[in-house]
This record gives structure tokens, sequence and C-alpha cells, in this order.
């Protein structure tokens, strides 16, 4: 979790941990996960899972070594761009951007199923994660999953624990960047990275 939803008054610049460090798109990305969906007996450290997007189909798509194969999540025509993690329980969760308008698919504990949530605005480049995989963080609930998008030039986030409904405003970005990844680092905090556009 961010401790009171701010980022730190310094830079705390580290190498992300993998497989954040990997190179990914709009259409791919990586994140540590357990040994299964929705089976969080192992923890969240046990492999690295590969999200991916069709975009002639709006299919998104998970896998992992030991699913054998891509797994569909769903089909969403018009998706140009995702981002993928896990929740403590290892339901996935997908933040993604569809005829230009920022979505979340995510297991609601309330209605005890994965739902679509619409975020209708001027957002963009959305980034999901979970903030601290570790068994200890993910045992006492101190860890959460965060979405991390613009707002204009703004980064914002919003958290699992808020049902997504709370904006937080972080930072206003210079223009000519591009949020571009969202993970843990090295020194063990959550890093928010941009490149030149």
């Amino acid at each position: 979790m961010m401790p009171q939803n701010i980022l730190s008054t310094s830079p705390q610049y580290a190498l992300l941990l993998p497989p954040d460090d990997l190179a990914i798109s709009a259409t791919l990305d990586y994140e540590l996960g357990g040994v299964a969906l929705q089976d969080s007996s192992q923890g969240l450290q046990v492999q690295v899972w590969t999200f991916t997007l069709d975009t002639s189909t709006g299919t998104v798509s998970v896998s992992a070594p030991s699913t054998g194969g891509p797994i569909v999540l769903f089909t969403q025509a018009g998706t140009t761009e995702i981002s993928g993690t896990f929740d403590q329980n290892m339901n996935p969760c997908v933040a993604f951007m569809q005829a230009g308008v920022m979505n979340l698919w995510w297991y609601d504990p309330i209605a005890h199923a994965q739902v679509f949530r619409s975020f209708p605005g001027s957002y963009s480049h959305p980034h999901v994660a979970m903030d601290d995989k570790r068994a200890l963080e993910t045992l006492v609930g101190s860890n959460d999953m965060i979405l991390a998008y613009m707002n204009g030039q703004t980064l914002c986030t919003r958290m699992q624990r808020d049902r997504w409904g709370m904006e937080y405003v972080q930072a206003t970005i210079p223009t000519g960047l591009n949020f571009s990844k969202l993970g843990m680092n090295r020194g063990n905090r959550l890093q928010f990275e941009f490149t030149p556009s």
C-alpha cells in the first residue's frame, strides 16, 4: 500500500524487480504470480505470467509455464492497450483502453465475480500492479492492487481497497514523457517510470 496514498518526498529510484524489468508494450505485459489462477496457496512469487492482447479481436489472454498455453480472460472489441496483475487470491486484474476509454476487469468480492468497470474521461496509459507480493504483506493485508494512469498531464492512482472509487492526484508530468511502467523496485518501493515520447 502507498503510505498516505502519496509519492515519496524524494525519489527512491532503483532497478525494477523481475519481471517488471522486462520490455513491455501496449499488447504485452508480464507479472509475477502464483502457481495457478485463483490459487495463491504458494504465494504470489512462484512464476512469471504473460498477459497478451490480440488487437484484431480484442481478446485478452494470460499464460504461465504451468498453464500449458494461453487462457482467454475476456474479449472486448476495440481494446488497444492492456496491463495485467493479480489480487491476493490470484484473481486476474486487467486495466485496458477500449475505444479511448479506460476500463478495469477485476474480481469484485461483493459480486463474487469478475466484473468490468469503466472510467469515462481524459484518462490514458493505465498500468495496474500488486504493490507488494511478499507473503507477509499478503498475510497482514498491507498490500494492494494499484491502478495508475494519466489524467491529461497528471499522474493519478486508485486502489483496490477503495473499490477504485477514489482518485489520488500524484504529480504533474512534463510534456514529452509517456507513463510506461509500474512495479516494485529492488528497494521494495513501488516505482512509476516514464520514457520520452
